[in-house]
């Protein structure tokens, strides 16, 4: 990432209070799994099978992960997350292979 790319986004976590971490700790997979949950059936009208599914990507995600290899980061504020990015660089069957990204714009 660019200098100012990475000086802009810790301007914007510093003005709203969020804190980074990227390692993977008990409970991240489980807490981003209920979120999307929530939120997209609040926004969008989605059903338990919409959790099902992120839930089954996020456990493959957190099964293989390769921490030299694979990159994820959680937004917190106040301890609690409120987004995530992920972009794994090992090759997995599931959409997560791309890259995820998630903002509850309700905590933020």
């Amino acid at each position: 990432m660019h200098v100012r790319g990475v000086v802009r986004w810790r301007i914007l976590f510093s003005v709203l209070k969020w804190t980074l971490h990227q390692s993977l700790r008990p409970g991240d997979i489980g807490y981003l799994t209920y979120l999307h949950g929530t939120i997209y059936e609040q926004e969008y009208g989605y059903d338990i099978t919409f959790e099902a599914y992120i839930g089954a990507c996020l456990a493959d995600f957190a099964h293989t992960f390769k921490p030299d290899k694979d990159r994820i980061w959680f937004a917190k504020r106040n301890n609690r997350i409120v987004g995530s990015i992920s972009s794994p660089l090992t090759t997995r069957p599931t959409p997560i292979d791309a890259r995820t990204e998630f903002c509850d714009s309700s905590r933020s």
